[in-house]
């Protein structure tokens, strides 16, 4: 009986450890991550493929131009249809060509499979965005406006959907750049070098361009609105790019430096609330399904004043989060 209980005891510690030793296994590790990140963006910016090219938005240079986003009105011209889009895209894309390279260099254990598993997803979408892409150049100039505009809005949802699998990727890389790696906490306390500021700084921009990413994709999603909250939001990301995307940070002093991650976490906090205004409060359903009264809104939803009184706080009323946060960087 005491040999049969030591078997089964000796079983499950060999099933444990090699549970454990699979569990360790399956976090991957920064070479391989950081060479699917190569793989991956050398597949994006192929001379052979054309879904993407090299251009500027708002001032962001970028390898990540989103090709042929343009709809033909009645007289068959083309036009740019949301440069949203664009910039969304050139932002959230050139933050993982730049850190996605430097992943190789992090030492530790960390969980890299979560990276990978999202870099498949990012493919998955792209390959969509290839094909559809495809379809749209085919048609070109050779449809009437209404059929060529059929493809162009079947392009649209398709390059909304990657957009969004785009943040998530993002945001997930610089969380373990930033916050994994220990680096946010060094900021706070005014310990980092000159590539750590910059590294911190790129994350908390990339951050807010995800705030904007939730704003024009999720709540207006993916279209244009007449309001003006829409107005004051598209032009502050606009600033954002101009301005902000790639400023040098290299110099803040330790003083700054902790004054910044305050803010960052002062901002970070908002974030959460406007991410459940987000969710509850549509702006895109505000205009067109409550013809912009909130009031309507609030028959549906009873909490419908304060999640839209969240995105003012957040983007629009006098000393709004996005503008103070604006302002401190600038003055850096």
């Amino acid at each position: 009986m005491k040999k049969r209980i030591l078997m089964i005891a000796l079983g499950l510690m060999l099933c444990l450890s090699s549970f454990a030793m699979f569990a360790c296994k399956d976090k991957g590790n920064s070479e391989e991550t950081s060479a699917q990140y190569k793989t991956t963006i050398t597949k994006m910016t192929s001379e052979e493929d054309s879904t993407f090219k090299t251009g500027t938005i708002y001032g962001v240079s970028t390898n990540f131009y989103l090709n042929d986003f343009v709809e033909k009105d009645k007289m068959n011209i083309k036009h740019n249809s949301d440069d949203n889009y664009i910039a969304l895209t050139a932002v959230a894309m050139n933050y993982i060509k730049k850190y996605g390279d430097q992943i190789a260099n992090i030492k530790g254990s960390f969980d890299y499979k979560t990276l990978e598993n999202n870099l498949k997803s990012l493919d998955e979408k792209f390959v969509k965005m290839q094909k559809t892409h495809k379809d749209l150049t085919f048609a070109g100039d050779n449809v009437s406006y209404v059929i060529y505009n059929g493809y162009f809005t079947n392009y649209k949802l398709i390059v909304k959907d990657f957009i969004s699998q785009l943040y998530t990727t993002a945001v997930n890389l610089g969380d373990l750049v930033i916050n994994q790696t220990g680096i946010s906490e060094k900021i706070a306390k005014g310990q980092t070098t000159a590539e750590e500021n910059t590294s911190y700084y790129d994350y908390q921009i990339l951050l807010v361009f995800s705030d904007y990413y939730k704003f024009f994709i999720e709540s207006c999603e993916g279209n244009k609105l007449t309001t003006s909250l829409y107005t004051t939001v598209r032009d502050e990301m606009k600033a954002y790019c101009i301005n902000l995307v790639g400023k040098t940070v290299t110099a803040m002093t330790a003083e700054k430096t902790k004054q910044f991650s305050e803010l960052s976490k002062a901002l970070g906090n908002e974030r959460k609330s406007l991410s459940v205004s987000v969710e509850e409060v549509k702006l895109y359903d505000l205009q067109n399904k409550y013809e912009g009264s909130i009031d309507a809104y609030a028959k549906d939803e009873i909490n419908a004043r304060s999640y839209y009184d969240e995105y003012e706080r957040y983007f629009t009323v006098t000393n709004n989060y996005i503008t103070v946060y604006y302002d401190f960087i600038m003055a850096i």
